[in-house]
């Protein structure tokens, strides 16, 4: 039989077992696994009561996110409507509203807005699958 080691001996080895395998793993995306996708659908909201959504877009998520721009830009207006902000801050703002929608796309592959949704029409099991058969190239 082995000898048995002291618990705090077993969680050292254990956590360098994880952190050495995480450090041979090669790298797919930074922001998320659904920034590798780049088939996205942007749907919106037409009758509340029933959640029924009409196709808007299709394509990658800054195409998605471009058709959307009039329900982006509605949505800033209104939550900024009382600060007279300047030309340039409102752009900004805008700018800044579509990043944390992307980010959260990356993350999640999917986003709700106010009557409109984004979503990646690649779920995460077929991007991992995808990774696993090579179809994308780590990061260097």
């Amino acid at each position: 039989m082995g000898r048995k080691r002291p618990l705090t001996e077993v969680i050292q080895l254990n956590s360098k077992r994880q952190n050495n395998s995480k450090k041979n793993k090669p790298i797919y995306y930074r922001e998320g696994i659904f920034e590798l996708s780049d088939h996205w659908e942007a749907w919106v909201l037409v009758d509340a009561k029933e959640s029924d959504y009409d196709f808007l877009e299709e394509g990658t998520l800054d195409e998605c996110l471009f058709a959307l721009t009039n329900f982006i830009s509605f949505e800033v207006t209104s939550k900024f409507l009382r600060h007279n902000l300047e030309p340039e801050e409102w752009s900004r703002k805008q700018q800044e509203r579509r990043e944390e929608i992307k980010q959260e796309c990356y993350c999640q592959g999917r986003y709700e807005g106010r009557g409109w949704v984004i979503e990646s029409v690649v779920d995460k099991l077929g991007l991992e699958s995808m990774i696993e058969e090579g179809f994308f190239e780590p990061i260097q």
